[in-house]
């Protein structure tokens, strides 16, 4: 978040789209999220998983997967 203040045109510009742009987090524990427009989706079992991503598929036109560590 802090790039949105570099000298760098490029860098500001980048993270303003970034941050504009809706995150959804998956995890199978509570999370802390520091991301702007970000929210938790805490799943506990495959039927959440299951109507948690119909849910977010009804709402957008495209969607990004990025992996990261297994929480």
């Amino acid at each position: 978040q802090q790039a949105e203040h570099s000298a760098n045109s490029l860098e500001r510009a980048i993270a303003k789209r970034i941050n504009e742009i809706p995150k959804a987090v998956i995890s199978h524990s509570e999370v802390d999220l520091i991301w702007q427009n970000s929210r938790a989706i805490e799943v506990k079992d495959e039927g959440t998983l299951t109507r948690e991503l119909a849910a977010l598929k009804s709402q957008v036109n495209l969607i990004s997967v990025e992996s990261g560590v297994r929480t």
